[in-house]
């Protein structure tokens, strides 16, 4: 579970970092995904998969026995980077460049939580 989810995850970032430029990107005619699917798409896509990433580190806690603080710590973690990825969407660039460092610092924090959770339940999830 934690592997095809850090995939997702890299590639929210990774699209949340194209949104950041897309307007000089457009004008400099350089390639990225957010000007190959539309900034609209491309928004979306990256906050479906911060929601998926969630869900995942959500379940997998529930999963492993823990605790309501455990599972109430990874969920306020995990709306972090969601709610920065929807935020971006209708943003300036500096406003988008903001919301993209919060899903990177939203995500830092929702997989040392989802770690130290998975860690410390001491056994591997599926």
């Amino acid at each position: 579970v934690l592997v095809p989810a850090a995939v997702a995850a890299g590639a929210a970032l990774a699209i949340g970092n194209t949104l950041v430029d897309v307007e000089r990107d457009r004008a400099a005619a350089v390639s990225s995904i957010a000007i190959s699917l539309g900034p609209s798409r491309a928004s979306r896509l990256g906050a479906v998969l911060l929601a998926a990433v969630w869900v995942a580190a959500v379940g997998s806690a529930i999963a492993t026995g823990a605790g309501w603080i455990a599972v109430a710590a990874i969920t306020v973690a995990g709306m972090i980077p969601v709610v920065a990825a929807i935020g971006a969407r209708a943003a300036a660039s500096a406003a988008r460049e903001r919301a993209w460092q919060a899903e990177a610092i939203g995500l830092a924090v929702l997989a040392t939580v989802w770690l130290a959770i998975v860690l410390a339940a001491g056994r591997p999830l599926g």
